[in-house]
C-alpha cells in the first residue's frame, strides 16, 4: 500500500476506526448505568434496526456507484442521481407505512418492554437509512472523504453522546431509541438536502424499476450476511434469560473487533486482487498477499481474544463475568466471515454477483436452520454452533465450488502455523490470575505472533509482493 493510497483512504479508515471505538468505548456506561435485562433487550431492538436498515439501504449506494459513476459527464451523473434518488424516497415512504403498521405484532411477538412510540421513531430512523447511504455514497463517488468523515463521525459522536448524557441522567432503553432514531432522522434529511442542492430530484418509472431489480439482489445478500450477524437474537430472546442475553451482546460488541485490522488490508487488496491475477506470475503472487492478510486476520483475532476478557474484568460490572466465556468462539465466528472475504476471489471472477449471493444465502439459510433448531433447547451455545456451520459453509463452497476459477496455491503450512499459534495462546490464557499477569501473557503472545509474521512480511517485500499494482 503506498502513501497516494493511504492519503486518500486515511478519512475512510478513520470514520471505522472511530465507530468501532466509540461502539467499544461506552459499553463500560452501558453496563454500570442499565440494568442487564435491559442491555439485552437493547441489542435485541438494534438487530431489528440493523434488519430494517439493511432492507431499507437497498443497495442505494452500488446502484449509485453502477449507473451514475459510469457516467462521462457531471450532468449526466447528477441525472441518474437525480432519478436514483427519487426511487429511494418513494421506497422509503412505501416501506416505511408498511413496517409501520406492522410494528404491534413484533412488540407483541418478543414482549420487548419498550414503549411502542419509542420503537417507532427509531424505527423512522433507520427507514431513513437508505437516505443516508445514498448521499454518504454520492460524497464517495465525488471523492470528498473528508466530507464523508464529517457526516459519519457527527452521527457516530452525537449518538455516543446522547447515550452517555441519558443513561448517567437515569433514563434507559425508550430515551435512547428515541434519541437515535432522532439523530437518525436530522441527519438523512440534512444529507438528502446536500443530495439534491447538487444533483436535484427526479423520478421516472424506468428508473425505478431499475433501482429495484438492480438493488434486490443486493439486499438478498446483506440480509444473508444479517442472518449470520445478527438474526440469532430474535431465535435468543424467548429461548435464555435476559441477564444471560446481556452477557451474549456483550461479548459479540467485542468481539466485532477481531476483523477490523484487516479492514485497511482489505481497502487495499480487494480492488486489485482480480488485476494482480491476470499478471504473469499473477497466481504465486495472489498466494503471498493472501497469506499477509491472514497473518493481519489471526493476529486481530489473537489481539481481541486475549483483550476483551481483561477488559470485561477491569471495566464491566463483576456480573458480566460470563461473557467471557463466549468470546473465543464469537471471534472464531467473525474471523471465519473475514477469511471468506479474504479466499472468495474465484467467484468474483466471474461475469455476475449471483455466486456469491447463492453462497452467502446457503450459509444464511443453515444459520437460520441451527438457530430454530439450536437456540430453544441449547441457548447460546447452539446460536454459536449454528453460526459457526453458517461460516463454514460459506468457506467450503466458496473454495470447493469456485477454487478452480482462481486455482491460487494458498501457503497452507504457514497458516498453519499462525493458526495453531493463536490456538494454543488463547487455551493458554491464565484467567484466574492478576489482570496485570493476564496483560503480560496478551503482550507475550502477541509478541510472538508479530514475529512469527515478520519473516512473512520480509519475504514478501523482497519479491515486491506488497505493492502489486499501482494504486
Amino acid at each position: 500500500m503506498n502513501l497516494k493510497s493511504l492519503l486518500h483512504a486515511w478519512p475512510y479508515v478513520a470514520s471505522i476506526v472511530l465507530t468501532k471505538g466509540l461502539a467499544v468505548i461506552t459499553i463500560p456506561v452501558l453496563t454500570r448505568y442499565m440494568a442487564a435485562e435491559d442491555v439485552g433487550y437493547l441489542d435485541v431492538a438494534a438487530s431489528l434496526l440493523e434488519f430494517i436498515g439493511l432492507v431499507f439501504a437497498m443497495g442505494l449506494a452500488d446502484t449509485l456507484f453502477r449507473f451514475s459513476g459510469t457516467q462521462r459527464t457531471e450532468a449526466e451523473r447528477n441525472r441518474e442521481a437525480s432519478i436514483i434518488t427519487g426511487s429511494a424516497l418513494v421506497l422509503a415512504l412505501f416501506f416505511g407505512v408498511l413496517v409501520q403498521l406492522f410494528m404491534p405484532l413484533v412488540i407483541g411477538a418478543w414482549d420487548l418492554p419498550i414503549n411502542e412510540w419509542a420503537l417507532r421513531l427509531s424505527i423512522l430512523g433507520a427507514t431513513l437509512g437508505g437516505l443516508i447511504e445514498l448521499p454518504l455514497a454520492w460524497l464517495r463517488l465525488g471523492n470528498k472523504p473528508k466530507l464523508f468523515l464529517i457526516f459519519t463521525a457527527s452521527r457516530g459522536v452525537l449518538q455516543a453522546l446522547t447515550m452517555v448524557v441519558l443513561l448517567m441522567n437515569g433514563y434507559g432503553i425508550d430515551a435512547i431509541l428515541i434519541a437515535n432514531g432522532s439523530i437518525d432522522v436530522v441527519l438523512a434529511l440534512s444529507l438528502l438536502a446536500l443530495q439534491v442542492s447538487r444533483t436535484g430530484i427526479g423520478f421516472s418509472r424506468q428508473g425505478f424499476e431499475r433501482t429495484v431489480k438492480f438493488g434486490l439482489p443486493l439486499v438478498g445478500g446483506a440480509l444473508a450476511m444479517f442472518a449470520l450477524g445478527s438474526c440469532d437474537r430474535w431465535f435468543l430472546v424467548t429461548a435464555i434469560s435476559p441477564e444471560t442475553l446481556a452477557h451474549y451482546s456483550i461479548a459479540v460488541k467485542l468481539s466485532l473487533a477481531a476483523p477490523l485490522l484487516l479492514q485497511p488490508f482489505g481497502l487495499w487488496w480487494y480492488a486489485k486482487r482480480i488485476a494482480v491475477l491476470e499478471e504473469s506470475n499473477g497466481l504465486a503472487h495472489s498466494a503471498d498477499v493472501v497469506l499477509l492478510g491472514y497473518w493481519v486476520l489471526v493476529v486481530g483475532a489473537l489481539g481481541t481474544a486475549l483483550a476483551a476478557p481483561i477488559f470485561i474484568a477491569w471495566l464491566l460490572p463483576a456480573s458480566y463475568l460470563p461473557a467471557i466465556a463466549y468470546v473465543p468462539w464469537l471471534v472464531l465466528c467473525f474471523s471465519l466471515n473475514e477469511l471468506c472475504s479474504l479466499l472468495n476471489v474465484g467467484t468474483y471472477r466471474a461475469q455476475h454477483g449471483f455466486y456469491v449471493l447463492g453462497v452467502n444465502a446457503a450459509g444464511g439459510a443453515a444459520a437460520v436452520l441451527g438457530y430454530w433448531l439450536l437456540a430453544p433447547s441449547h441457548g447460546v451455545a447452539g446460536a454459536i454452533f449454528a453460526t459457526l456451520v453458517g461460516h463454514g459453509l460459506r468457506l467450503l463452497l466458496f473454495l470447493g465450488l469456485f477454487h478452480r476459477k482462481a486455482p491460487i496455491p494458498y501457503r497452507l503450512p504457514q497458516m498453519a502455523v499462525f493458526t495453531g499459534l493463536a490456538v494454543l495462546a488463547v487455551a493458554g490464557q491464565p484467567l484466574s490470575v492478576s489482570l496485570l499477569w493476564q496483560f503480560a501473557y496478551a503482550i507475550a503472545a502477541g509478541l510472538i505472533m508479530l514475529a512469527a509474521g515478520y519473516g512473512v512480511m520480509s519475504r514478501l517485500k523482497s519479491r515486491g509482493a506488497l505493492a502489486p499494482v499501482e494504486a
